[in-house]
């Protein structure tokens, strides 16, 4: 049953093991047998994770680690916004974690990536049919309509931020950048918010007054 399924979620990321999912830009995941074997997964390559074997993240293609460290370089400088970041990678002919092009909203999923820096946080949305997480434990999942789905019924919900689990320092996940650098981008991110909500218009993405105004 779901509940069980859900339990055993929570126990091994409460182990600090790592969950299951799509492999980071950036990374390739090192799958460790019970007998010992080591076998490294491309971040592009689909596959199943073989029973009982430990996973850890590592460094993976040179090209993405690149320019992971420059959009986090850049940006916690405040040298660019997300937009302006997104068009210098497209017009040096980089592609997206997607395969396609850049934009402001895929260079912000990477910036707030907390995997980046080592953490891990787990349960920020939940997609289960019948059982949601909260309190570290299964409950019954409530049915949402989504604006995005056209009004239609869904599971999908985010989840309140009580309810995420998350591991500082993963163990078995190798930071690409410095802590330091980690926060001051979201220092970055966070004061541009704010203009945002007391102008009441979108707001660049980095601390210049003028950014933006001046062309």
């Amino acid at each position: 049953p779901s509940t069980d399924t859900i339990s055993g979620l929570i126990e091994h990321v409460s182990e600090k093991l790592l969950p299951g999912g799509k492999i980071p830009y950036g990374y390739v995941k090192v799958a460790t047998s019970p007998d010992g074997f080591e076998r490294t997964y491309p971040r592009t390559l689909r596959h199943r994770k073989e029973k009982g074997a430990t996973t850890r993240l590592e460094p993976g293609d040179q090209v993405e680690l690149d320019l992971v460290q420059e959009l986090f370089t850049r940006y916690a400088k405040g040298e660019a916004s997300r937009r302006k970041l997104a068009a210098d990678l497209n017009e040096r002919g980089n592609l997206s974690p997607s395969g396609k092009t850049w934009s402001g909203q895929s260079v912000r999923t990477i910036l707030k990536n907390p995997i980046y820096c080592g953490d891990i946080i787990w349960n920020r949305r939940t997609h289960a049919r019948f059982h949601r997480i909260a309190g570290k434990r299964a409950e019954r999942q409530e049915h949402h309509k989504s604006e995005r789905d056209g009004g239609r019924l869904t599971s999908w919900a985010p989840n309140a931020e009580q309810d995420w689990i998350a591991v500082r320092n993963h163990p078995l996940v190798k930071p690409l950048i410095a802590r330091a650098t980690w926060d001051r981008c979201q220092e970055v991110a966070a004061a541009g918010d704010r203009m945002k909500n007391a102008n009441g218009r979108r707001s660049p993405a980095f601390p210049y007054p003028l950014s933006g105004l001046v062309v």
